[in-house]
């Protein structure tokens, strides 16, 4: 599948293939959110605290845009909790 099918399929669609992924083992899913990281970091990269977007797999194999911030805990950057059907989560840089 191509980002620009991905990204016209419903929240409801999108979960429902996520559901069938393996994270942790080859498959397109893997570009997908590389191109939804590459796509962030064009529209979100230069958001005040912002020092690295990156894609990645979060605990229990869920694929996400991981941001990482100068900011300490619980502080958080100015940014969305999910882009193009993956979940946006913050990390501290430091």
């Amino acid at each position: 599948m191509k980002y620009e099918d991905w990204v016209q399929l419903t929240d409801a669609e999108r979960a429902s293939l996520q559901k069938q992924w393996n994270a942790y083992g080859e498959g397109y899913w893997h570009e997908l959110v590389g191109e939804a990281a590459t796509r962030f970091r064009a529209e979100f990269g230069h958001t005040p605290h912002v020092v690295n977007i990156h894609s990645g797999v979060h605990h229990g194999g869920e694929l996400i845009i991981g941001v990482n911030t100068n900011l300490s805990y619980p502080h958080k950057a100015s940014l969305p909790e999910t882009y193009a059907g993956f979940r946006v989560l913050q990390f501290c840089a430091a």
